[in-house]
C-alpha cells in the first residue's frame, strides 16, 4: 500500500485536485467535509470522465465525488483485500487503522501487482472461490 493518503476539500476546484494528483504522482484523493470527515473520492478517472462531458475544471469536488468511500481494515489479509477491490470493480481502495475514518494508506492493484508476483487481477481471479455470501446476482 501507499502509506499516506492525500486529501482535498468538498469545495476545492476539479483544476486544484489535477494538480494534487499530479504533483503527489497518485490515482485518487479523499474528499473531505467542511468538519474535515472523509466524505467521498475523486480519482483520474472521474476527472476524465468530467473532461469528457465537458464539466468546468472550477466545479467543486463535491459535485463528481464518489461515494461511499470503499475501505479495508489494515489488519484484513491482503487476499480478502484485493476480493474486495475485484468484487467492487475498483483500482484502488483506502486502508484505516482502528477507525473506519482513520485513513492511513491506500492499496491499489498495481501496488499488489508490483509486490507480489501472482496477484494481479487475472491470478487472483482463477484462485478465488465464491463462497454462498460473496456471490453476485
Amino acid at each position: 500500500m501507499t502509506p499516506s493518503v492525500t486529501t482535498f476539500s468538498v469545495y476545492d476546484t476539479l483544476m486544484t485536485i489535477m494538480e494534487g494528483l499530479s504533483a503527489n504522482k497518485i490515482g485518487a484523493v479523499l474528499i473531505c467535509n467542511q468538519e474535515d470527515q472523509p466524505t467521498g473520492v475523486v480519482s483520474k478517472t472521474d476527472l476524465i470522465l468530467a473532461y469528457r462531458r465537458g464539466v468546468s475544471t472550477d466545479l467543486a469536488a463535491s459535485q463528481i465525488m464518489n461515494t461511499p468511500i470503499q475501505r479495508v481494515n489494515q489488519e484484513e489479509c491482503l487476499e480478502n483485500a484485493l476480493q474486495q477491490l475485484i468484487f467492487s470493480q475498483l483500482h484502488r481502495i483506502f486502508v484505516f487503522k482502528g477507525e473506519p475514518d482513520n485513513f492511513v494508506g491506500v492499496l491499489s492493484l498495481s501496488d499488489a501487482a508490483r509486490m507480489h508476483s501472482g496477484s494481479c487481477r487475472a491470478c487472483i481471479m482463477s484462485r478465488i472461490r465464491l463462497e454462498a455470501g460473496n456471490a453476485q446476482e
